[in-house]
């Protein structure tokens, strides 16, 4: 008899009903470490936010809305409420939090964007909070400029959008402008979404006009607004 068979001689004999104790036991640890090991990812978007506002002393915010985006970084977006700012959370590897006081009854904000700017047709995701009361449909009227290469470009957007969340409007904002000035307009676009991000040094105002309308269709208040950097 080897030192193994006697040493395991020795032993109690567990009944069926302690191995099944114990080897779910040694499962739960086996993946308990696994989990551990890989980093202890978020099991979903809302965990992955709520990871995020404790790490940047945040919240909790109320979460309004997980919507899908079509963005080459990330496919949803988490869109909050924390009582006197808005917050976007691009749901990513390394995501991170968007926080921005509010401006008054109207926010407006550009879903993020990382990287350089894109080199083929791209749309961009436009959030207006707001807290005007019987508001249905909104317009949002959008001036964006840049120079690429030498060539200036400066473009003028009407968008609407009609009330599908209690709390904020959705406009897509798509590329329209002649191939001469395709790649300068996307380059507009992708400094209109910087300057949601108070870490990059994005000089320059994009101004905008809201217009909020009932349900009757009769225009009830006006804001003028500005995409501006955070600092």
């Amino acid at each position: 008899m080897n030192f193994r068979k006697a040493y395991t001689h020795k032993l109690p004999q567990l009944s069926r009903k302690s191995k099944i104790i114990r080897n779910l036991f040694l499962s739960a640890v086996t993946v308990f470490l696994i989990y551990i090991f890989l980093g202890a990812p978020a099991f979903s978007p809302e965990q992955a936010f709520r990871r995020e506002e404790k790490r940047h002393f945040v919240g909790p915010a109320e979460i309004l809305a997980v919507i899908d985006v079509d963005n080459e970084h990330y496919n949803k977006l988490i869109i909050a409420d924390d009582g006197d700012a808005v917050i976007l959370y691009p749901v990513y590897d390394l995501g991170r939090i968007y926080y921005r006081k509010k401006a008054g009854d109207a926010t407006v904000l550009a879903a993020p964007t990382y990287g350089g700017f894109p080199t083929e047709t791209k749309q961009a995701l436009i959030v207006l909070f707001t807290e005007i009361p019987h508001a249905q449909r909104a317009v949002l009227e959008l001036s964006l400029h840049a120079e690429l290469n030498g060539l200036r470009y400066e473009g003028s957007y009407l968008l609407e959008a009609e009330r599908e969340h209690k709390e904020f409007f959705l406009f897509t904002l798509s590329p329209v402008a002649p191939e001469y000035y395709a790649q300068a307009e996307l380059y507009a676009i992708h400094l209109l979404q910087r300057k949601t991000d108070d870490r990059s040094p994005c000089s320059g105002t994009f101004p905008a006009r809201i217009s909020f309308y009932d349900a009757n269709g009769r225009l009830i208040a006006e804001r003028e607004r500005s995409f501006a950097s955070a600092f």
